[in-house]
């Protein structure tokens, strides 16, 4: 294997696993250069956590860069990974990543030149001296207010608990806690996520600590991890943690065990293999390797400010970075072949897609005849349409001068009961539900005993609809009674 040099950079969050690749790479036989260091035109450039910029930004300073992606990644709420910037640079930039969960995410995403590495010990981690054990328990993330109040209720059965507050403890005093604590919490502060965080666990394994973690049958764990350290669900973790407080033996027994499964577990040869490949394709400038895509059969329209990673967004802005622009107004073409930016050559026929949101979308579309159509043949049966829109009586019917409609409860008639005045044949919608998000004035109505019909009467009390509608065939026997409005006169 050639012998490259790597230039390692990151942040305070991301420093530990930055030198653990420090450590691993020399063992490789690579060498390892300083950010301050004058580097040559064909240092590698590695980079620990995304940098906020362009590919083309960055390959003006790092010409030969690599990505190292140490988040956990997916499910709805939307973070970092759901900027089209951020997949745009991690399909033209070659990226590593600790979990398969992950990649699995961003292959689908459209990320396909990505390496697994993953988490594992060096002796660059166990820094932390040991010391007497005089806390019984650490929690070195700032809890929320539901966690808090396990950590509280642990405090008031006699344990000695010390919790990083207001984030504000520095490296040196976390690692002073760590030292001192019998059991180290590691809360799921972002319950969307469902991936265990094995970024923030391998220093607490590294260092003996006895690690109790909050997951539970749904979190995705390697099954190595679930022998490195006790989890529970929030609702057990009080339990769990009174119980191994006061097991002595048990406990140092799960801490060294987690300590002997991490240090044992295998990482070197994956790095080797990820980064020899990288050097052997990208001699001179990282250039990631792009394959076509399946797109997602999730489709959000309108996507502009609200871009989905797990979804093939369309928007008539060329600056939002859609998958494709297109106008909502227009007729689609089904068997045209779209070249797109992440997922390649594709064809989005008629019957693709099993899901289309359409948030705050249809009071813009001045042909919305033409866009519903549109949506019900991109559906296949039992497709689900789900839209959100302003309510008629809202301020924000018409505050925005770029709307051209307003709706209310009776606005989806035409889609679901009255459909053969749409000129549909072959299938229709059915409102599988349609819910009111109210507004302050009502909410306090709806909190006094206002019944809900008088609610949406009220002006101002309704700020949105939210409907969800699934796409049925009609059957032979309505195609048959409303065959005399399709009769064509010569």
């Amino acid at each position: 294997m050639a012998i490259d040099s790597f230039t390692c950079y990151a942040s305070p969050e991301t420093a530990a696993m930055a030198d653990a690749w420090a450590w691993g790479l020399q063992q490789l036989g690579h060498t390892i250069s300083s950010p301050d260091d004058a580097t040559g035109p064909l240092e590698v450039h590695l980079f620990f956590g995304l940098p906020d910029m362009s590919a083309a930004q960055l390959h003006e300073v790092a010409p030969r860069a690599l990505l190292v992606n140490l988040a956990r990644l997916g499910f709805r709420e939307e973070r970092f990974e759901t900027r089209a910037g951020t997949v745009a640079l991690m399909r033209q930039v070659p990226v590593c990543d600790w979990s398969r969960h992950n990649i699995a995410l961003l292959r689908a995403a459209g990320v396909t030149d990505i390496s697994h590495v993953p988490v594992g010990y060096a002796p660059t981690l166990e820094r932390i001296a040991k010391t007497a054990k005089d806390l019984d328990i650490v929690c070195l993330q700032p809890p929320d207010a539901k966690r808090k109040a396990v950590l509280v209720r642990l405090q008031a059965r006699g344990l000695k608990v010390a919790f990083n507050a207001d984030g504000a403890w520095s490296q040196d005093e976390a690692d002073a806690h760590i030292a001192r604590a019998k059991l180290v919490v590691v809360f799921n502060l972002q319950e969307d996520l469902r991936l265990f965080d094995e970024t923030a666990v391998g220093v607490l394994l590294a260092n003996h600590a006895a690690v109790v973690a909050e997951a539970g049958p749904e979190t995705v764990m390697e099954g190595d991890m679930r022998e490195c350290v006790a989890t529970a669900p929030l609702e057990g973790l009080e339990a769990l943690c009174r119980a191994l407080c006061a097991d002595d033996t048990g406990r140092q027994a799960r801490a060294e065990r987690g300590y002997a499964t991490f240090r044992a577990r295998e990482w070197l040869p994956q790095l080797a293999q990820a980064v020899g490949s990288f050097t052997q394709r990208n001699p001179v400038r990282s250039a990631a390797v792009k394959e076509d895509v399946a797109p997602p059969r999730r489709l959000n329209i309108g996507s502009g400010k609200t871009w989905k990673h797990d979804c093939f967004n369309i928007d008539i802005d060329p600056t939002r970075g859609a998958d494709l622009v297109f106008d909502l107004n227009s007729a689609f073409r089904f068997d045209d072949v779209h070249d797109t930016w992440r997922f390649g050559k594709v064809v989005l026929g008629k019957n693709h897609f099993e899901h289309i949101l359409a948030e705050h979308v249809f009071e813009h579309v001045r042909e919305l005849s033409q866009c519903v159509t549109t949506c019900l043949e991109w559906l296949a049966p039992g497709g689900i349409l789900e839209v959100e829109v302003p309510y008629d009586l809202s301020y924000g019917a018409w505050q925005d001068p770029t709307h051209v409609r307003a709706f209310n409860e009776r606005s989806w008639g035409y889609y679901t009961g009255w459909w053969w005045y749409m000129g549909w044949r072959e299938s229709r919608f059915e409102l599988v539900s349609n819910v009111f998000h109210l507004s302050a004035i009502g909410r306090e109505m709806q909190a006094n005993g206002t019944d809900i019909d008088t609610i949406v009467r009220t002006p101002r009390a309704v700020d949105a609809i939210r409907a969800v509608f699934k796409k049925v065939l009609l059957t032979q026997a309505e195609k048959d009674e409303h065959a005399v409005f399709f009769r064509v006169v010569s």
